[in-house]
């Protein structure tokens, strides 16, 4: 599955950079993931919960930086244990001066199911929505942070 979008934030590209590279400011913006646990330098996590209906499902989430270039953007890997299946993205950022000291985020991923899911084309359309809302989630609350600063 693939992913883009471009955000312009109102904040200049070092403090967003700042942001995006600090475990706690974004962990906070990971939807459902109640604590940031810090594994390394480049590497943060925790529990998360998704809440489908009045069904809620909790699994442990891994991100990694295996490419950053300050303040131009970077690359990272995402991953999932969902009801026992491995969910894996990579997911590229790019950052960019706007006008009037705005920082353009443009970002792309790419996320791969397992066989078993990817073959079940209503579990297709549901893992895209749920990525969806998740990943424009993640970027409205950066977006939000940054700006009410």
């Amino acid at each position: 599955m693939q992913f883009s979008d471009v955000v312009m934030i109102g904040a200049p590209r070092e403090r967003v950079w700042t942001v995006l590279v600090d475990p706690h400011a974004i962990g906070f913006c990971v939807p459902g993931l109640a604590d940031v646990e810090i594994y390394d330098d480049v590497s943060f996590g925790g529990q998360a919960t998704l809440q489908m209906g009045s069904t809620a499902l909790s699994f442990p989430t891994r991100v990694t930086w295996i490419e950053q270039n300050a303040p131009e953007g970077g690359c990272l890997l995402a991953s999932a244990v969902i009801a026992g299946f491995e969910i894996e993205g990579r997911g590229n950022i790019v950052l960019a001066e706007g006008e009037a000291g705005e920082t353009t985020l443009a970002w792309d991923a790419t996320m791969a199911m397992p066989a078993k899911l990817s073959g079940n084309p209503i579990m297709v359309q549901m893992v895209r929505m749920f990525a969806t809302r998740f990943i424009q989630g993640f970027f409205q609350c950066v977006q939000a942070r940054l700006e009410s600063v």
